[in-house]
């Protein structure tokens, strides 16, 4: 049996946005297995100057996270995760 390499397709977009309280950047980076019609986020978070990096999604982070954990973690009045 051939063994096929795995491509992804990637997407990289950032935006900036701007609230009452300041400015700050909005990253995503999207993926495609190979074999898959649909993109799945990789990293979308939001870089505000002064203040710990905020993320909505990492998949990093989804795939070592422990089991023991409190429960999906809420922003802005949403579950993510």
């Amino acid at each position: 049996m051939e063994k096929h390499p795995i491509v992804f397709v990637f997407q990289t977009h950032s935006e900036q946005i701007q609230g009452p309280k300041g400015t700050g950047v909005v990253n995503m980076h999207l993926i495609k297995p190979a074999n898959h019609s649909d993109f799945e986020y990789k990293y979308f978070y939001v870089d505000v100057r002064g203040h710990q990096r905020i993320y909505l999604e990492n998949a990093d982070a989804a795939s070592t996270k422990d089991s023991s954990s409190k429960g999906p973690f809420k922003l802005f009045g949403v579950s993510w995760g």
